[in-house]
């Protein structure tokens, strides 16, 4: 039976920190990961009128997403935001904007309720914000961005947060990744939801959860360090550096042996925590012919 490295909790051991337990048994995280991914979405619906309920359309995303954000805005949750600050949570940046759907082309541009032979400054400027401005990201781009947002409304509705989101600071970003990484969301997928309430706080101009210097990577690292994910390599390892360490001469047997671990990591395109979890006794050696160099194998 495999054993525990020094320092690594046994299976089935709970630790104990001040905010929380910590249960390390095999599918007890899994346990936890249900019952958020309904619970978002089943203290949602708690959170708004039985009218808005029956109409919702769900998707499915990280957790369950309420689709149709736009009918939220008769929710007392939003109209309290007041009317330019709700239209900032709920617009859609995904649609294609008057110019877009042209032929490439800048068409006729008029602006409504002009009072003098020219357009005021504020109208120009409105007018670059709707039509201009977007363009900065391909629609697919806004789309998938619009996706997430929608996932951030979804959970603050749950969390009855929503007053917290636009702007957001950085402790309530911390709870939002929080709870994706307890739902079990990769890595890549926490950086798109940050991406997609980064590229909110810019569209409308508010200040960035994360806009010190270093704050993304810092807050990046802790969460790939903590998914299992490695850190981004200074150059890739390509099948030189495998043939290099292959032909490695006046190795001992135990050298021999991590080399070759290393190397079926490698080519098996292994997690950094699956090459640690290999056992001795996951591996056998074998001598095809007397004299020849050993090959090891790996147990399923």
């Amino acid at each position: 039976m495999p054993t525990a490295r020094r320092g690594q909790a046994a299976d089935g051991e709970i630790s104990h920190g001040r905010a929380a337990t910590y249960e390390h048994r095999d599918g007890a995280a899994a346990e936890v990961a249900t019952d958020l991914f309904n619970g978002i979405k089943e203290m949602a619906l708690t959170n708004l009128k039985p009218s808005t309920v029956w109409t919702l359309e769900f998707t499915q995303h990280a957790f369950q997403t309420i689709s149709n954000v736009g009918i939220l805005a008769a929710e007392a949750q939003f109209s309290r935001l007041g009317e330019a600050r709700m239209h900032h949570v709920l617009d859609d940046i995904s649609q294609q904007t008057p110019v877009e759907r042209g032929d490439g082309h800048l068409p006729a541009v008029r602006a409504k309720g002009k009072t003098g032979r020219l357009s005021s400054s504020r109208q120009l400027t409105d007018i670059s914000d709707e039509c201009v401005m977007p363009a900065h990201l391909a629609v697919g781009t806004r789309e998938g961005y619009q996706s997430f947002w929608k996932s951030v409304i979804t959970w603050a509705i749950a969390h009855d947060e929503v007053g917290s989101i636009l702007p957001m600071t950085q402790t309530t970003l911390k709870a939002i990744t929080q709870e994706l990484m307890m739902i079990g969301c990769a890595t890549g997928t926490i950086r798109n939801v940050w991406s997609a309430i980064e590229d909110r706080h810019r569209r409308y101009g508010y200040p960035l959860p994360l806009g010190m210097q270093g704050d993304f990577s810092r807050m990046s690292r802790a969460v790939a360090s903590v998914q299992g994910q490695p850190s981004r390599l200074i150059f890739f390892i390509g099948t030189h550096h495998v043939k290099d360490m292959l032909e490695l001469a006046g190795l001992t047997e135990s050298q021999t042996r991590d080399m070759l671990m290393y190397v079926l990591g490698t080519v098996a395109c292994f997690r950094v925590g699956e090459v640690d979890q290999l056992q001795v006794c996951d591996l056998s050696w074998s001598h095809e012919r007397p004299g020849t160099p050993a090959t090891i194998t790996l147990w399923q």
